[in-house]
């Protein structure tokens, strides 16, 4: 059992396959969207061309649609659930301190003294993120508290 532990190596969440499935998902489902509105709205034509023997207008027209519908569902994808989109993230060695921490084994573990210092209290600003931590009278860490700083 340690064995396996000591061999798992923590990796990156690729989010490229999720990706590529959400577009191929919604390539088939906006194509099939894009044959059904070319049904509802254009069904005079498919039954006029259908009772004149044109079939293979009607899978041309069809088509169409369903590629245009394709197409507009893939370009509608939310940035979000893309693979280059870049949230706000908190730093991640914040994530790390837990409460009960010394002040100089935080302030060495961060690297940097703080930006605020009053008794009792450090606060570190790193982009949009700040860190608050509050200690006790014996120097340790009671509450790390975490917040986005917004405008």
């Amino acid at each position: 059992m340690e064995e396996d532990q000591a061999s798992f190596i923590a990796m990156k969440p690729n989010r490229w396959p999720d990706f590529l499935f959400t577009v191929a998902v919604r390539l088939v489902c906006g194509a099939a969207l894009g044959m059904l509105v070319c049904v509802l709205w254009s069904y005079r034509d498919i039954l006029r061309s259908f009772s004149d023997n044109h079939i293979g207008s009607v899978g041309v027209w069809m088509g169409l649609w369903g590629i245009v519908g394709g197409i507009v569902a893939v370009f509608t994808i939310p940035r979000w659930q893309t693979p280059w989109y870049q949230s706000v993230r908190c730093p991640a060695g914040w994530f790390k301190l837990k409460p009960g921490i010394t002040r100089q084994r935080l302030l060495a573990r961060l690297g940097e003294p703080s930006g605020w210092s009053a008794p009792g209290e450090d606060t570190w600003q790193e982009g949009a993120w700040q860190l608050l931590v509050t200690y006790d009278e014996g120097g340790r860490a009671i509450a790390i508290v975490r917040t986005l700083a917004t405008k």
